[in-house]
């Protein structure tokens, strides 16, 4: 069995917060420099005047210099303070945001164990087993800056230098690791009489090996740390969704009209993996489902078959708690070091879904 997999992810980025936390420690470098060098201004002048009192006119001289030099630096750095002090209010949440662009493929390899046992002519029974397939995604990620204060005149070179000498280059390798889960299949038809058909179906799958997915750029990037305050890592959790194992069950029966015609019907429970609405993906709203269908095959002739087939799907209600956070709710809950958006919120979904399927069969 080959399995071809192609992803598009895009992983968000809340830029804001560190670029205001980079301006306050520039501020504040800033302010202490300005002060140091003022105290030397000071002490300079100081001594100039004692000189000029003693008469040693050189001396004097030398000292008023160095004392004007300071003061020109302290008046230097106290005017970067109040700039890195104003850049403060133009970043934050919100205003300087970025997002990666990833694309990725990959070929993937497993497969499938069948057994059929016809226990008499009415009944038969059916076990199907489908193996795991691994994925590694290979491809690129291109980091755009989308945020207004990277357009800015008098900012936007500032915050983008110093984003991009942070590892958040403009294009870089990227890579995924992914695995398709396992299923085992048990399938049961009993024959009632030529008219009417029974079957049965039960699939236990292996939802659980989709635990959590780490996205893996090619350089390190500087990130925010809920424990460490900031730490350098070239991984992110991009999905986290902790799925569990999962069971469906289905029932239908077949009629047999006439000769060529013969309709068919089911109904069938499909259980989610998704354990809560703290894991369900806001990209993948996904829910317990109840399968209806309805079908029929007609037989224009011995060599010609047509099958059409309807499915309503009812998903059940639900709710998403999305967070930023890596895993956790906030900033000190269980959440770790990644890049990420940083941001919480929460949404609810109504779905359903319709499938329609038309199917024909030539035997040569």
């Amino acid at each position: 069995m080959a399995q071809h997999t192609k992803a598009h992810l895009r992983q968000f980025a809340n830029f804001g917060s560190a670029l205001q936390a980079s301006a306050a420690q520039s501020a504040q470098k800033a302010a202490g420099a300005a002060q140091q060098y003022a105290t030397a201004a000071q002490q300079a002048q100081a001594a100039a005047q004692a000189a000029a009192a003693a008469g040693n006119t050189a001396a004097a001289a030398q000292y008023g210099a160095a004392a004007q030099a300071a003061a020109a630096e302290a008046v230097k750095y106290k005017g970067l303070a109040t700039q890195a002090a104003g850049m403060m209010s133009q970043f934050g949440n919100g205003k300087a945001d970025g997002y990666a662009d990833v694309t990725g493929g990959d070929w993937g390899f497993g497969y499938n164990l069948a057994w059929l046992w016809d226990i008499n002519d009415s009944f038969r029974v059916g076990v199907n087993y489908r193996s795991k397939v691994d994925h590694t995604l290979k491809g690129d990620a291109e980091w755009k800056l989308s945020g207004d204060i990277f357009s800015d005149p008098a900012l936007g070179q500032i915050a983008t230098q110093g984003i991009r000498s942070n590892g958040y280059v403009a294009k870089e390798d990227a890579k995924v690791k992914i695995t398709t889960p396992e299923s085992l299949s048990v399938h049961g038809m009993w024959k009632i009489n030529p008219k009417w058909n029974v079957f049965g179906d039960l699939t236990w799958t292996r939802h659980s090996r989709f635990n959590k997915a780490y996205l893996q750029f090619e350089h390190e990037k500087l990130v925010a740390d809920p424990q460490n305050g900031g730490t350098t890592t070239s991984d992110t959790t991009i999905l986290n969704p902790n799925w569990r194992n999962t069971w469906r069950v289905g029932v239908g029966a077949s009629y047999q009209v006439n000769d060529p015609l013969q309709l068919r019907f089911g109904v069938s429970y499909d259980q989610s993996p998704v354990r809560s609405s703290n894991f369900r993906m806001s990209t993948l709203p996904d829910a317990n489902r109840i399968w209806y269908s309805l079908g029929a095959k007609y037989d224009i002739n011995k060599q010609n078959t047509l099958n059409v087939a309807y499915s309503y799907i009812y998903i059940q209600g639900a709710k998403a708690n999305v967070n930023g956070w890596c895993g956790g709710t906030s900033s000190g809950e269980g959440s770790v070091a990644c890049v990420s958006s940083r941001t919480n919120g929460s949404t609810e979904f109504k779905s359903h879904a319709q499938i329609l399927g038309v199917q024909y069969t030539y035997k040569f």
